[in-house]
Parts: structure tokens; sequence; C-alpha cells
């Protein structure tokens, strides 16, 4: 079951792209581990 929650959280959260000494970086908006911690 956690694995299916964790996957749909997963889809759901948004991902921001920032430019980085001319790389794009990309970095979720919550770190997996605080909303892991919360299911």
């Amino acid at each position: 079951m956690s694995t299916k929650v964790r996957d749909f959280v997963r889809n759901q959260l948004r991902e921001f792209q920032y430019l980085d000494d001319g790389q794009f970086k990309t970095l979720p908006e919550y770190p997996e581990f605080a909303w892991f911690e919360g299911m």
C-alpha cells in the first residue's frame, strides 16, 4: 500500500527548474523524506 501512496503523492508534487552554472537543475517542491514522514 505505501508504494502506491508514495507514487501517487510523488506525481502530485511539482518540480521546479533553475539555471545553475549553465545547466538546468530540477528541485522537488518538497523533499521526499518530509512528505513520506507524514504518511
